[in-house]
């Protein structure tokens, strides 16, 4: 056996010597679906990425498992696969757990991803199957400096969703600052985002439960973000959110309008986007700057049958936030004149869960044919998700004039199918909208809602005798308008501030007696001189500090980590190490975060006062970990380091085994081409000098 291993080096050597290069490919990394996913669909795309990858040289071998592991059954397998992506040949089961592996091959050499495995999903006695887990967080998961104004969405769908009309999805969103003790913030909303009320430099955690119209339900990861750590400075614009093509997409259109939702600005300043596309994940092309509308079209030159990979980037005067990276696939090249189905509509006004809507209000929506064609609209409305009545048929023009008879105070739903000459429809969205409260006299109109003037939303720095002004506006023209005003330090502590009505759209800040360098939350009350009203949205402003020191400064951020980023071959009984300082001197202490890939991390140890941490048990052989540290000071402040990785060493290189090549063992994993003409070479050198 050491006759052979000490061939096998002679045999490297040889090859060094003559400038030929043993590299063998990178680790397949960022595998979909992950390891541990539950409701995975019968018929998933298997997606990963490889840095450098190049079909001409390049290719991959596919398996995948029945069971937990390589050990289960074989149930299909490919080589010579020259994409980043798979489709099965044949649907999986239901309530299955199956494991997959992917390897990359170059010339002789090859490298094989991590074993994942997942649970497929599972169908209720009455033939229903449980919702799909949300995903695709905005913000991102992990991520930091997030403004008090985000908005949190995520993606969810259902194996059973239909399209005429579609059935409604329910989420119950938790949130809290410790991932055991979340508390539920919404439930049964039917829209995929939601408002949090956020405090400065805290860490959130965040989970979505999905439940469909039969009761099946299905509970999302959780995922956390850390939101900015002071007020007084400039904010960057909130996370931009893809809306159409959704996250992704297949057959999309080569002209297809790009389209995202329209980003906030803490400060209230104006923004503008960038746009980059790119056939690959790593690689991007800056294809529009400065839009000032949330909305790109592609090309007529765009690639047919090619996956996309596209970001958004919100700039305010200082700041820029990048969007999470998005995927499409467009449509197939047509061989011929081939009609194509309308784009999806999109709703205009009122916007999806407007409040206060007139009961005549004309519903608007807009909507687009990638072949040119004239479109007709069928238009859809009910008072529950489930149940429409056709209201209008082949509209021309994309509006509909709610008739005098629509109930009051009630939510309604609507939806609107597109239908092209050819026979061709698509279905938009399930919307919903809210009429007005019906008022002594049918023909008044609550107020408008109040927009917040001076100061805007989410402003810093603000004088304690700052005078709050707002403008309001009513459909009627009445006049004139009164105003209550609430204001108060968390948005679930209102207090009424003013004594009567007030008759202008002012109020001096210094009637409350504010206190420096604190978040306030304030609301606005419009009422009429018929008795009908409108409570405005919830605004914030942080008031001007004191002129003290503050609480101090952050951590400086750790540094001199060991094992270091990306190192190789780590034993599995590594403990970990690094440096850190404060800038005031104060004693820290340390978090340490770690995960065998980026959406798992788990807070493995807290309260370290020294910068040490050895994991409990042994490490996995042949694995990828990612890790990070958070240095904590006694006022609170908290810095983390980038996200870090090792991989450990193979059990054949262990030491501490029998066998392990530091022991005198020889891996028996095969040679390539090239290796294994220079171990011939070197046999016949030693049988020469035999």
């Amino acid at each position: 056996m050491k006759k052979i291993c000490s061939l096998a080096l002679f045999s490297v050597l040889i090859l060094s010597l003559f400038g030929i290069a043993i590299a063998a490919p990178g680790t397949p990394v960022n595998l979909q679906p992950g390891e541990n996913s539950v409701s995975v669909p019968l018929n998933p795309t298997f997606r990963w990425e490889l840095s450098g990858f190049d079909p001409a040289t390049m290719h991959f071998r596919f398996y995948l498992y029945k069971g937990i592991g390589t050990g289960g059954t074989l149930v299909e397998s490919r080589d010579n696969w020259w994409a980043e992506f798979y489709y099965l040949s044949t649907p999986l089961n239901e309530d299955a757990d199956y494991s997959w592996q992917v390897v990359a091959v170059e010339g002789g050499e090859e490298t094989p991803g991590p074993v994942w495995s997942f649970h497929t999903q599972k169908t209720q006695a009455s033939g229903n199957r449980e919702p799909y887990p949300a995903s695709e967080p905005t913000p991102a998961d992990l991520s930091d400096k997030i403004p008090l104004s985000q908005v949190l969405s995520w993606t969810g769908g259902d194996p059973d969703l239909k399209e005429d009309p579609p059935f409604p999805l329910y989420y119950t969103v938790e949130i809290g600052t410790d991932p055991t003790s979340m508390v539920t913030v919404a439930s049964g909303i039917q829209v995929n985002r939601y408002v949090p009320t956020l405090s400065l430099n805290t860490t959130y955690y965040w989970r979505v439960k999905t439940r469909d119209g039969l009761g099946a339900e299905n509970s999302g990861p959780i995922w956390s973000f850390t939101t900015v750590k002071e007020s007084g400075t400039n904010q960057p614009p909130t996370v931009p959110v893809a809306v159409d093509p959704t996250n992704g997409a297949t057959g999309v259109p080569i002209t297809k309008t790009l389209r995202w939702g329209e980003c906030t600005d803490p400060d209230g300043d104006t923004l503008a986007y960038d746009v980059y596309l790119g056939t690959n994940a790593t690689t991007f092309t800056k294809v529009a700057s400065d839009l000032l509308v949330p909305m790109y079209d592609l090309p007529a030159t765009t690639p047919y049958n090619t996956v996309h990979y596209w970001k958004v980037v919100a700039k305010d005067r200082n700041l820029s936030t990048s969007s999470s990276i998005w995927s499409f696939t467009t449509e197939q090249e047509p061989t011929g004149p081939v009609n194509r189905a309308p784009n999806a509509p999109v709703a205009v006004d009122p916007t999806n869960g407007a409040t206060g809507v007139p009961i005549t209000k004309t519903l608007r929506w807009e909507c687009s044919d990638p072949d040119g064609d004239t479109l007709a609209y069928d238009v859809y409305l009910g008072t529950n998700a489930t149940t429409f009545t056709k209201v209008a048929s082949d509209l021309l023009v994309p509006m509909y004039d709610l008739p005098g008879t629509t109930p009051y105070n009630t939510v309604h739903y609507w939806m609107v199918v597109a239908k092209d000459p050819g026979g061709l429809s698509k279905s938009g969205a399930i919307w919903t909208f809210k009429t007005e409260l019906q008022s002594a006299s049918t023909l008044n109109h609550a107020p408008n809602s109040p927009v917040a003037i001076d100061p805007t939303n989410g402003a810093t720095g603000v004088s304690l005798t700052k005078t709050l002004r707002w403008e309001a506006t009513d459909p009627d023209g009445d006049t004139p308008l009164r105003y209550n005003i609430w204001i108060g330090s968390s948005a679930g502590t209102f207090s009424k501030r003013n004594g009567s009505e007030l008759t202008v759209p002012l109020f001096d800040l210094g009637n409350i007696s504010p206190v420096a360098d604190t978040l306030y939350y304030w609301q606005i009350e419009v009422l009429d001189p018929d008795g009908a009203s409108t409570l405005g949205p919830i605004w914030t402003f942080s008031t001007a500090g004191s002129g003290g020191s503050g609480i101090g400064a952050a951590p400086n951020v750790p540094s001199d980590f060991d094992p270091a980023d990306k190192a190789k071959s780590v034993p599995v009984n590594k403990s970990f190490t690094w440096t850190c300082t404060d800038p005031d001197g104060q004693a820290l202490t340390y978090e340490v975060w770690m995960g065998r890939n980026l959406g798992d991390f788990t807070l493995k140890a807290s309260g370290l006062t020294n910068p040490l941490y050895t994991p409990s048990s042994k490490l996995s052989y042949d694995t990828t970990y990612y890790w990070k540290i958070v240095a904590v000071d006694p006022d609170g402040n908290r810095t983390e380091t980038p996200i870090l990785s090792f991989t450990t060493f193979t059990e054949a290189e262990d030491p501490n085994l029998e066998g392990g090549l530091a022991g005198g063992g020889c891996s028996a994993a095969p040679l390539g081409g090239l290796a294994a003409m220079a171990l011939l070479a070197g046999l016949a050198l030693v049988k020469h000098r035999n």
